[in-house]
C-alpha cells in the first residue's frame, strides 16, 4: 500500500466517523506511525487536525488544560501567576505548558479564558483576587 493509499484510507474513515481518526479507529495505524513517524505526522499529510495535542506523557486538549487550570486556581485560592506556579498540582501543567498548548501569551489572557476578568484599575489587587476567585468557585 503506496502513502497516498493510506493517505485517502484514513480521510475516508474520518468523512465516515465525522471526526478525525485516533489510533485506535484506524486498523492500518501500525503501519501510518512507520511510515510517517508519528501519528500527528500522518495525520498533517492527510491534512487532518490531530485531535489532541501530545507532550511527554499528557494527552491534553486546550479546553482540558483550561480545565485543570480553572479547578487549580480554586484549589489555591490565587490567580497569580507566581502562586499558581509555587502551588499547582505536581500533575497540573507549567504556565510554559499552558501557553504553549493555549497560545495565550500571558497570564491575564489564560485567566480571561477560564473566566476570570482582571479589573486592575478600579480596585487594589488583593481585592480583585478574592472577588474573582469567589466568582469562578461560585459560576464554575
Amino acid at each position: 500500500m503506496t502513502n497516498e493509499e493510506l493517505i485517502k484510507k484514513v480521510q475516508e474513515l474520518a468523512k465516515e466517523l465525522g471526526k478525525t481518526p485516533t489510533i485506535k479507529d484506524f486498523e492500518l495505524s501500525g503501519r501510518a506511525l512507520y511510515l510517517f513517524g508519528g501519528w500527528n505526522n500522518f495525520l498533517k499529510q492527510a491534512k487532518l487536525e490531530p485531535n489532541r495535542i501530545v507532550t511527554d506523557s499528557s494527552y491534553l486538549t486546550k479546553d482540558e488544560v483550561l480545565q485543570i487550570v480553572s479547578k487549580e486556581i480554586k484549589k489555591i485560592g490565587s490567580i497569580k501567576y507566581t502562586d499558581y506556579e509555587k502551588n499547582k498540582s505536581l500533575n497540573a501543567p507549567s504556565h510554559h505548558f499552558i501557553k504553549k498548548i493555549t497560545g495565550y501569551r500571558v497570564w491575564s489572557e489564560v485567566l480571561k479564558a477560564v473566566g476570570i476578568d482582571t479589573p486592575y484599575k478600579n480596585m487594589g489587587q488583593k481585592e480583585s483576587i478574592t472577588k474573582n476567585v469567589k466568582f469562578l468557585i461560585v459560576t464554575k
